[in-house]
């Protein structure tokens, strides 16, 4: 066994222990959604695959769990709330994470995780839409009207063209 099939299979029991965490740990926070030592355990287990998954070039398995993380921190972050869709969507995500590792460290060609990534990152949209759509709301209540829509009077106009020359020509 080669210095690189070694790291390979290093590689493969350590996300193996941190896949069975994200799982045991996403069962806890659906059964206790507010318990933030399950939602902190998946963070730290998904950060550390994609880490290692970076390091050893695994490109598909790092872009699942840079997804994942994502997610989690928009949780961890109190930007938006726990939700049985998105603890299955999490549990899949799990899933598909796991088939690429094994995929990945058996050689062969991993599963492609772009609908499970899409489906992430559509879930972290539709929250940054509905954000938009609020503080576009709050904007539109206090905010003043644009300079556009201000009328200046010819009489200052010719006020402040005055002062230009004044100071251009001392």
């Amino acid at each position: 066994m080669n210095q690189q099939d070694k790291y390979a299979q290093l590689f493969a029991a350590e996300a193996r222990e941190h896949l069975a965490e994200m799982s045991r740990a996403l069962v806890a926070l659906e059964e206790a959604p507010g318990e933030r030592g399950s939602l902190d355990a998946i963070f730290r287990s998904v950060h550390t695959i994609k880490g290692m998954a970076g390091a050893m070039g695994y490109d598909a398995a790092t872009r699942l769990a840079h997804n994942v993380e994502s997610v989690l921190d928009e949780l961890r972050g109190g930007r938006r709330e726990i939700s049985p869709e998105l603890i299955d969507l999490l549990l899949q995500s799990t899933d598909v994470l796991d088939g690429v590792v094994e995929a990945t460290v058996a050689g062969a060609e991993p599963p492609d995780p772009s609908e499970v990534i899409e489906s992430l990152v559509v879930w972290r949209l539709a929250d940054a839409r509905q954000t938009a759509a609020t503080e576009q709301e709050e904007t539109d209540v206090v905010s003043p009207p644009p300079m556009s829509s201000v009328s200046p009077s010819n009489a200052s106009i010719r006020n402040a063209a005055s002062r230009q020359e004044t100071t251009s020509s001392t």
